[in-house]
């Protein structure tokens, strides 16, 4: 399990965010091909178009959340963790993020 100081020494790995800045465009161009009717879709758009507006924010609110998410893995695992793997935690948190404007 990493520490608070190893989780915050993650958030300015520049890897890392690298690494997550596309899952958001990944993740925002799924939105934006998603069903109308999905659930909370338009905030979902909203937050979606805000990735392309500033993919770089974005990905830095995305960061923190991930590694809260991950919190329980070692620093190792976290730097480790597959893209699949990451572009998935990444979709699964869109809706924590899409609250409108």
């Amino acid at each position: 399990m990493a520490t608070n100081l190893e989780l915050r020494q993650l958030f300015q790995h520049g890897d890392l965010r690298n690494r997550i800045e596309p899952g958001c465009i990944i993740a925002a161009t799924a939105v934006l091909n998603e069903a109308p009717g999905t659930e909370n879709h338009s905030n979902r758009v909203i937050w979606a178009l805000a990735v392309f507006e500033n993919p770089s924010m974005m990905a830095a609110r995305m960061h923190m959340a991930l590694l809260g998410k991950f919190k329980d893995s070692t620093t190792a695992q976290i730097m480790g963790v597959a893209d699949a793997t990451l572009n998935t935690a990444i979709a699964d948190l869109v809706n924590a993020f899409a609250v409108g404007s």
